[in-house]
């Protein structure tokens, strides 16, 4: 009697892996007497004890778990676990779930001695370095041109998609202790008047299978989060390691760097961010980055929320030359993150230099730029908003560039992930979760040993492509909302978004999740089917 996949649970903290079993579309249940039965609509219970690990094995249909019955198993297992077990033989090894993490069974030896080399230690490249050692037991080897961990870039922000794959790796709640957790946005004009003020998670409780809200984290503390699970794992770092030169064969990728060293595997993985050295020197050297018309200031300012009489939410601004807003970033809520985000004509020299100088000028103006901007703006709100900025003593400015969406991804064995192969504008806070999706469908693709890579890479591709322009262009338009406007549109807008805000709390369209990223935030890129080719 074929039983299909069985998995284990050996914590009593079962409630996150209930939830990870149905998003993995587990196969048909078996009723309690071991006998395979139809599973219908919705998962039945299907269930067996063991004695052995003092643990409960389930096996669940592909359909969703709805809320309600995953609470009932979960009270189920809650007793259960308490009473006597008995024992039943199974067929299949099981898998092994437990509140902190899990994993697939390598499928067979070929996959799992897959030797992976990781061009990039950014967050993209250690979770694909993560994710496929825990899924398929893939020999990952990850190697960084910088000498060093960097430090770049403010705070990043993840969304419920992202965080159902974070607690997949076992991390939520390494996450959750250094970033700020809250759904709540406020939306302010210039008079200081609420415009907006809503949960961004009422839409979507509902139907996840728990309230996994937003999280808002400092890029460098994700990124010691991946680090320390990289290190548990025994991934292997090499650092100042400049990529010269990629080749290929049908059997193998070998990876040259500059200091003479090479490294030789059966995958290559380019996870080295927008200025990607593998896209550079071998997948599409064509194809360059382009600027958005875009760019942003911010800074970090070590005072919390409640000290500057400010709720620990999100707040925005709108102005008439761009877009203000301020966050806490920590758990405790106890260090702003703010940024501006704004329309910036190209230099004359559109080069680095050119761009540098950009740079210079804006940060050693900023505070004088945005006290401009903000003479205007009355209320309390917007008095603390003037502090806050006065308050900072460091700023960075970065322009935000984007890659086309019609560059190539991959060539025989090498595959671009995250923003090497799909930068996007930040407008929704999707980077990172994109790159999080990227790393679990390429496991996907990569699990069966039948699979070659060229028909992984395009079974990959077909799915991860019309995804990943869907939310690009998506934050694309939210960028377009920053542009500057003179006074009178400005006021326009401003009426127009109260107005329409009003118009969408009385229809309850929020209740439903209408017009709040539902179907980015709601996605599981562990449902999506694998595509034939």
């Amino acid at each position: 009697m074929e039983i299909g996949r069985i998995i284990k649970v050996n914590e009593v903290h079962l409630w996150n892996a209930l939830r990870a079993l149905v998003m993995e579309n587990m196969i048909p249940t078996l009723k309690p007497d071991g006998v395979q039965s139809n599973p219908g609509p919705h998962v039945r219970q299907g269930f067996a004890q063991t004695r052995e690990t003092n643990g409960i094995l389930f096996v669940l249909s592909e359909s969703r778990l709805q809320q309600n019955l995953a609470k009932r198993i979960y009270q189920w297992v809650d007793r259960t676990m308490r009473e006597p077990k008995k024992h039943i033989h199974h067929r299949q090894t099981p898998s092994i779930y437990t509140s902190h993490s899990y994993e697939y069974p390598p499928s067979n030896k070929k996959t799992a001695t897959m030797k992976t080399l990781i061009f990039g230690a950014g967050p993209a490249g250690l979770v694909a370095a993560l994710r496929l050692k825990q899924a398929l037991g893939a020999e990952a080897v990850v190697y960084e041109i910088r000498p060093e961990p960097t430090t770049l870039g403010g705070a990043v922000q993840l969304p419920p998609n992202g965080l159902r794959l974070v607690e997949r790796l076992g991390l939520l709640q390494a996450v959750l202790s250094r970033g700020f957790l809250s759904g709540r946005l406020q939306l302010r004009s210039m008079q200081g008047r609420v415009l907006a003020d809503w949960d961004r998670m009422d839409g979507t409780r509902k139907a996840l299978a728990t309230d996994y809200g937003y999280v808002r984290i400092l890029r460098n503390d994700l990124l010691k989060v991946l680090l320390e699970a990289v290190q548990e794992n025994g991934i292997k770092i090499n650092y100042s390691k400049n990529l010269t030169r990629i080749d290929e064969t049908d059997t193998k990728v070998t990876v040259t760097f500059s200091d003479g060293s090479t490294d030789s595997g059966d995958l290559l993985l380019g996870c080295d961010g927008i200025h990607s050295a593998v896209r550079r020197l071998l997948i599409d050297p064509d194809a360059k980055p382009e600027y958005s018309g875009i760019a942003n200031m911010f800074g970090l300012l070590p005072v919390s929320s409640k000290e500057m009489g400010i709720d620990p939410a999100i707040h925005a601004t709108i102005t008439p030359h761009g877009l203000v807003a301020v966050s806490p970033y920590t758990a405790m809520a106890d260090h702003l993150y703010w940024f501006f985000s704004r329309s910036v004509p190209v230099p004359e020299s559109g080069s680095r230099d050119g761009w540098e100088a950009v740079s210079k000028h804006e940060v050693d103006g900023f505070k004088g730029t945005l006290l401009d901007i903000l003479a205007d703006a009355t209320g309390g709100w917007n008095g603390k908003l003037r502090k806050i900025i006065s308050d900072t003593e460091r700023v960075k400015f970065y322009p935000i560039y984007r890659m086309p969406q019609n560059c190539k991804w991959f060539s025989k064995r090498s595959l671009l992930l995250g923003d090497a192969a799909h930068a996007m504008q930040p407008h929704i806070g999707q980077g990172t979760s994109m790159a999080l999706e990227d790393a679990f469908y390429l496991s996907r693709v990569l699990e069966d040993p039948r699979r070659s890579l060229a028909e992984a890479f395009k079974m990959y591709e077909a799915v991860r492509r019309p995804r990943v322009e869907r939310v690009a262009q998506a934050s694309a338009d939210r960028g377009d909302t920053r542009q500057a406007s003179g006074p009178a549109w400005h006021r326009f807008k401003e009426i127009g978004i109260g107005l329409g805000f009003w118009i969408y709390k009385t229809a309850r369209l929020d209740k439903m999740g209408i017009g709040m990223d539902k179907e980015a935030v709601e996605y599981d890129i562990m449902q999506e089917p694998i595509p034939s080719v």
